[in-house]
């Protein structure tokens, strides 16, 4: 545990979309592709943990990891969503909540566009 009994902060932002999960990878992963989408403050860095539908990255701007997640919810549809974790004494996680919807926005219309093959 890298951050033993400091307090987790977590924000979580989702949204609606229709997509293929391999070209969402893609978006996650690739920090080429990461670039183009991702608003904020000192993008996050170093890819940590991939699952194939969540990708993990190191964010030492806020003290913690975001994660980026697509996923089918129980109502039917698929979901993308962005979710920081902070464990930063005094940091407002919530400062980020607009960087983070505007991420998703740019996320979304990128869905479409086709991607350039790795070199």
């Amino acid at each position: 545990e890298n951050y033993f009994e400091q307090p987790k902060q977590a924000l979580l932002v989702m949204k609606a979309a229709v997509f293929d999960f391999a070209h969402v990878h893609r978006l996650f992963a690739e920090a080429k592709h990461f670039r183009r989408w991702f608003e904020g403050p000192e993008p996050p860095r170093d890819v940590i943990a991939d699952s194939g539908r969540e990708v993990c990255r190191r964010w030492d701007y806020i003290g913690g990891t975001l994660e980026t997640k697509a996923f089918h919810w129980e109502d039917g549809n698929t979901y993308l969503a962005l979710r920081a974790l902070s464990w930063a004494r005094g940091y407002d996680l919530n400062s980020l909540r607009g960087h983070l919807q505007t991420s998703l926005d740019n996320l979304k219309l990128l869905l479409d566009e086709p991607l350039e093959e790795e070199e």
